[in-house]
């Protein structure tokens, strides 16, 4: 509702509704201190879970976390960029090619 909706339907049906004059209704907001708050609805004590004695599970020992140094699937699964054979990509490797003639070599041997 903006404020010439207000002033020209709400004001007038409100002076209607209530008997009054028009001018009685815009004098009384004028002259009212604004929106008061009235504190609301406030809960009543509830023993389960207001007395942490009474907390069960995960929640006696302080509730759950997000953060843990625990082992799981997200430590153990290893992510890095692999082929599709799934050999890592980017990885140096300290085994050099046989050759043919040093193959050839250790059957003669064999």
């Amino acid at each position: 509702m903006n404020f010439s909706i207000f002033s020209e339907i709400a004001l007038p049906e409100l002076a209607y509704r209530k008997g009054q004059d028009l001018r009685e209704v815009v004098s009384t907001i004028l002259h009212s201190a604004g929106p008061q708050n009235h504190g609301g609805t406030v809960a009543q004590h509830n023993r389960f879970h207001d007395d942490k004695a009474h907390y069960t599970g995960v929640y006696a020992a302080g509730g759950p976390t997000t953060i843990d140094d625990k082992i799981d699937l997200s430590n153990l699964a290893d992510r890095t960029d692999c082929d599709i054979r799934g050999v890592k990509l980017n990885q140096t490797h300290d085994a050099r090619p046989i050759a043919y003639d040093t193959v050839h070599e250790h059957q003669e041997f064999g």
